[in-house]
């Protein structure tokens, strides 16, 4: 067992690797980012592409907070964004923010973290936000999680950096989140993303511009279009 030094959080995690950011956030789509995969999620989506992330058995490293800034700092020197994903990053949330305090002690990145909507999300210290935007998976009726009180736990302190990221499997999934953004005055980036296979981005495009949602992306996964991680 990891001996704990100086009170650090000791983290899971399943991956550490480079690639482009492929979906919505601050960062920009198709920027390159060095991933942090999380171990752990509390959901079982039926469209999930990271199964192998969902839980804590099989192959998965031991990080203290410290020693995983050093790691990606150093493996990865020049790449100034940062995705976290997983998995769920809330379920090990103090270890999370310990080590965006150990990032922010070393250097200045920009830092998107991906959750799915169901843990409250919590305050930063006002220099951690500053690098720091949320991308929040809301998840809708074909996901099987949808819960409208999941709507709850999105972010106080919301800035520019944050988006909300609408999965849409179907038609009753865009109804859905169409009826939420007209019930909801929120200040976020908003995107609707398309559950590949499946939903056609053309279809669900369609049904955007028939309803007028010019202020929504279409948010497609180009990572998956040009076959990478």
């Amino acid at each position: 067992m990891k001996q704990n030094p100086a009170g650090q959080k000791l983290g899971m995690i399943n991956e550490i690797f480079q690639s482009i950011n492929g979906e919505v956030n601050w960062c920009n789509q198709g920027s390159i980012a060095t991933f942090i995969r999380f171990s752990g999620c509390n959901l079982s989506c039926p469209y999930c592409d990271t199964t192998y992330a969902q839980n804590l058995i099989g192959f998965v490293y031991q990080f203290f907070s410290h020693d995983l800034a050093c790691r990606v700092l150093e493996k990865h020197r020049g790449v100034e964004n940062i995705t976290i994903t997983g998995g769920e990053p809330l379920l090990q949330k103090e270890f999370l923010i310990d080590f965006l305090c150990c990032l922010l002690q070393k250097t200045i990145v920009k830092v998107s973290i991906e959750t799915n909507g169901t843990i409250p999300i919590p305050e930063l210290d006002r220099d951690i936000r500053c690098i720091v935007g949320w991308v929040i998976d809301f998840k809708l009726p074909s996901s099987g999680a949808y819960n409208e009180k999941n709507l709850q736990n999105l972010p106080n302190d919301v800035t520019d950096n944050d988006w909300i990221k609408f999965v849409i499997g179907d038609r009753e999934d865009y109804l859905v989140a169409k009826n939420i953004l007209n019930k909801c005055d929120y200040h976020y980036n908003l995107a609707f993303s398309p559950v590949l296979p499946g939903m056609t981005p053309s279809t669900l495009l369609g049904w955007m511009l028939e309803d007028h949602l010019f202020h929504v992306v279409l948010n497609v996964q180009i990572h998956k279009l040009i076959n990478i991680k």
